[in-house]
């Protein structure tokens, strides 16, 4: 399922709940109440079912997207036709902010994983209100460059690691980003798949289950259903 991503205006949305999301998330974080209040009618929440692509690579974009429940992959592909997973997102991530500076067209596909909850807002309106106010601009430069560290991290990754040393470092990205407390150390509170981990490190399912599975008798690693849970003395600090 494709929704097709357009200039048409926002739906409206309940202010208050428009408000507590923004508040949660990392674009918005420690901005005032009465910024987020003057802005709520640029934003509005859609449900979208799972395995909805949100955009395609070389679309032109008009939207950012705040995600405010669920889990969508940003994939991107090479000449061979290989799909691969740079960033699984969850709850409070943001995507498809590259709509925010110009650029004619989109680098990645944003797929729903599952069933999703999305706060979107066109760029266009966006744009001004960041201008506008110094700490939300510095909290947008801020988000995009660890997401600019995160990419030259997984490059140096690919280019230097083993199969199995690249899960290690992916989910040990995950857990600080999606980290819960658990009594063993630390669960990505992210429902994840051996095929999403094959995507996401630029190998094959059938490897990553190999490689998983020794990662769990060495202890290194506990999985309970579709959690991952990295133990006290793997998780990150």
């Amino acid at each position: 399922m494709r929704p097709r991503e357009t200039k048409s205006g926002t739906a409206s949305c309940d202010s208050d709940d428009v408000i507590r999301y923004l508040r949660n998330n990392k674009f918005f974080r420690s901005i005032d109440d009465d910024v987020l209040s003057a802005c709520y009618h640029l934003f509005s929440i859609v449900p979208y079912p799972k395995q909805t692509r949100l955009y395609d690579v070389a679309d032109e974009p008009f939207n950012v997207y705040f995600l405010k429940a669920g889990r969508v992959g940003l994939n991107v592909t090479n000449e061979d036709g290989r799909e691969f997973t740079v960033a699984l997102l969850g709850p409070g991530d943001v995507f498809g902010q590259e709509a925010l500076f110009g650029r004619n067209e989109r680098r990645t596909t944003a797929t729903c994983l599952e069933d999703c909850v999305v706060c979107t807002s066109r760029a266009d309106q966006l744009f001004p209100m960041i201008a506008k106010h110094p700490s939300l601009l510095m909290n947008v430069a801020r988000y995009l460059n660890e997401q600019g560290e995160e990419v030259l991290t997984a490059v140096e990754e690919f280019a230097f690691l083993t199969v199995i040393e690249r899960i290690v470092k992916a989910l040990e990205r995950l857990a600080l980003e999606h980290g819960v407390p658990h009594r063993l150390g630390t669960r990505i509170g992210l429902k994840l798949t051996h095929l999403d981990i094959a995507t996401l490190v630029g190998s094959t399912r059938e490897t990553v289950t190999i490689q998983v599975n020794k990662l769990q008798h060495e202890g290194r690693l506990v999985i309970e259903g579709r959690n991952f849970i990295l133990p006290q003395t793997t998780a990150p600090a």
